[in-house]
């Protein structure tokens, strides 16, 4: 790469666009109108007219004939290219891809592959933009992004398939919400579309800008040329070029590119010091990857968290800097809504989700990883994670429902235990000359054949003094149970509702199990004595 010659130097700047030029004023407008005018244009089709880019874009408008890379990519602290001459369609896929990387919603990939087709022909000449120039070489997803974006029957209604998709609608609902097709109906459609081979052009929203006039060009500053300069040298892999180059940058900016440029030569010592001077959220990660120390480490990260929070990464290492899953859930959950398009965070946070018991939003997470990827090999490792997930999901839920089974039944031993002692300190009482019984000394109660228990309705509760005769009905097929009550005291009552009972007739008649000791001189149809009542 030749290295560019700056005189008579400006600059031009919005939102997310820094237009240099060493061709004078208009070229630098024309430029950044073009970068502006896409931008606008395609975030309107995604429903967000005012995406701003995950880094800035930076770039060099050269004089018509000079060597330009006009593909934008990432080097410090910002995308940067050059341009020899009007935009092209690689500089327009440049930018489309910047975009729609940036965009913070759902985009399906076969959607993505369109749409940087699609846009690659996009004519921008002031506020006229005209779209759906058919390229040179098409295939089926530029053919269904043409016919959603540019055909008069879709147009317009992609944003509202794309919030759809983007709120975790299915896509069978989020296909019909916008075009009253699913999408096997809408890939029927595509085929028609295909065979007819009339491929129309639409003119597009625009931004309402008046370049010339409303952008306004400024004198450059040599510092910020020497580093665009360098880091153009820095993208086209020239490090001793762009060493050289850094070397004359003054401030944080220099001190970045060559930290940058030891990593790569893995000299970690000389990356560690110039690093830990950047100003940008890049080199400041890039430091804290190099820093031993856990809150020094932290301290880089949160620097870097503020000085791009539309940057995902800084979140996930702060998530990574957490030992415990709770403690990682927030920082992750952020990082997925800064850039949901990548399935790997998604994931992340599902395990994370998983190994926290959270397993209703661990599955709305592995569904946005499976939706997030376009590689089938992908797709089906993150639904094999996702079925195992589920799996454990099961496994936990028959694992809790089991414990509480096992703590009732303790509950219910508990119970017996302390009844059976009551009636043996009784006993034991009642026994002229015998100690009384320690209950803390008995052995643990085991059902065995000493009780019996009978289950049905009560109907009828027989009063006799302070005893009480019980009638438990099996139902129409049975006969009738009576278990006396000697004590009320001595039975334990348990179950839910109202614990106790009235003389009579029982109305409504509530179901009950009672365990009874059998009387072995059954006497007037009485089955034996009550030891406990458990109301259902």
């Amino acid at each position: 790469m030749l290295m560019p010659v700056f005189a008579a130097d400006t600059v031009v700047r919005t939102g997310s666009f820094e237009v240099f030029s060493v061709a004078g004023d208009s070229e630098a407008k024309i430029a950044m109108n073009f970068a502006e005018q896409l931008r606008y244009t395609l975030g309107y089709q995604l429903g967000n007219a005012d995406i701003a880019t995950t880094w800035p874009v930076r770039i060099l408008v050269l004089k018509k004939g000079k060597p330009a890379s006009p593909d934008c990519k990432l080097a410090r602290d910002a995308y940067v290219c050059s341009l020899s001459g009007p935009p092209g369609p690689e500089f327009a896929v440049s930018l489309t891809r910047i975009v729609l990387d940036s965009w913070n919603g759902y985009l399906p990939p076969a959607l993505h592959r369109g749409l940087l087709q699609v846009f690659a022909t996009i004519s921008i000449d002031g506020t006229r933009i005209t779209l759906g120039a058919v390229p040179p070489q098409k295939d089926r997803d530029w053919a269904r992004a043409h016919m959603l974006a540019v055909d008069p029957q879709y147009s317009g209604k992609l944003r509202v398939m794309l919030n759809n998709l983007s709120k975790g609608v299915e896509a069978e609902v989020a296909y019909r919400n916008a075009f009253a097709e699913g999408p096997e109906q809408l890939e029927r459609s595509l085929d028609k579309y295909l065979e007819a081979g009339k491929y129309g052009t639409i003119p597009a929203q625009s931004r309402p800008l008046n370049a010339q006039r409303q952008l306004i060009a400024k004198d450059a500053p040599a510092d910020d040329l020497r580093a665009l300069q360098a880091d153009l040298l820095l993208v086209a892999k020239d490090m001793a070029g762009a060493k050289a180059a850094y070397q004359g940058v003054t401030g944080p900016a220099g001190h970045e590119g060559l930290g940058l440029i030891a990593l790569a030569a893995g000299d970690q010592e000389t990356a560690r010091k110039e690093l830990a001077l950047s100003a940008s959220a890049r080199g400041l990660v890039e430091a804290a990857r190099l820093e031993p120390e856990t809150d020094a480490k932290r301290q880089l990260v949160l620097k870097a968290a503020t000085a791009n929070p539309r940057w995902a990464e800084p979140q996930v290492m702060l998530a990574a800097l957490e030992a415990h899953p709770a403690q990682k859930l927030p920082a992750l959950k952020k990082a997925t809504q800064i850039q949901p398009g990548r399935p790997e965070l998604w994931a992340q946070l599902a395990e994370l989700q998983d190994s926290n018991k959270q397993f209703a939003d661990a599955a709305k997470s592995w569904a946005a990883a499976e939706r997030a990827t376009g590689d089938p090999e992908s797709r089906e490792r993150i639904r094999a994670q996702r079925m195992a997930g589920e799996q454990k999901r099961m496994e936990a839920d028959l694992a809790a429902k089991a414990e509480a089974r096992r703590r009732t039944e303790e509950e219910m031993d508990r119970l017996r235990n302390s009844a059976l002692a009551k009636i043996r300190e009784a006993e034991s009482k009642a026994n002229a000359g015998r100690p009384t019984l320690d209950p803390t000394k008995l052995d643990v109660y085991k059902e065995g054949t000493a009780t019996k228990k009978v289950s049905g309705s009560l109907i009828r509760v027989e009063c006799i003094g302070q005893q009480a005769r019980l009638v438990i009905s099996p139902g129409k097929s049975g006969k009738n149970t009576v278990v006396m009550v000697q004590d009320p005291a001595k039975v334990v009552m348990s179950g839910g509702g109202e614990k106790s009972f009235g003389c009579g007739l029982q109305k409504p008649a509530r179901n009950v199990t009672v365990e009874y000791s059998p009387r072995s001189d059954v006497k007037a149809g009485i089955a034996g004595d009550a030891v406990m009542i458990e109301f259902q």
